[in-house]
């Protein structure tokens, strides 16, 4: 079993009372084990995902390599603190711990193709390091 399969994971109880909150659970757990087919499946080809003060990404096959090949520090344990939906819109935060000790808090807002579906065609990601003590 790969190491990032064992992150620990803490979410809110009523996320299944709506299945877009689940689903944006799902894709945060994806993103936190690094389950790109999950994620891929779930992205529009022409998916925009800004990250706050890093970088802009434009395209599934770009921010699918970003995440093999950028993202090198594996997540232990992420806490999702709310997970909200309306409509073609969605957001999730919380905070996630690597294996180096790092902790960081996020905000991921999300845009989906329409309010029916699944697929996510923009994130902006706020992601802030936590001073550590």
């Amino acid at each position: 079993m790969d190491h990032y399969e064992e992150v620990k994971i803490v979410s809110p109880m009523d996320c299944g009372n709506s299945p877009k909150m689940q689903f944006l659970k799902e894709l945060n757990v994806a993103f936190a084990k690094k389950d790109i087919a999950f994620i891929a499946e779930h992205f529009s080809e022409d998916v925009h995902w800004h990250i706050v003060n890093d970088i802009n990404i434009q395209g599934k096959e770009k921010v699918i390599s970003y995440l093999e090949n950028k993202m090198t520090s594996n997540i232990v344990e992420m806490e999702l603190l709310s997970i909200i939906s309306h409509g073609n819109k969605g957001a999730a935060n919380g905070i996630i711990k690597t294996d180096n000790k790092v902790t960081y808090s996020f905000c991921n807002m999300y845009n989906f193709v329409s309010a029916g579906k699944k697929t996510i065609k923009g994130i902006t990601s706020y992601v802030i390091k936590m001073n550590q003590s």
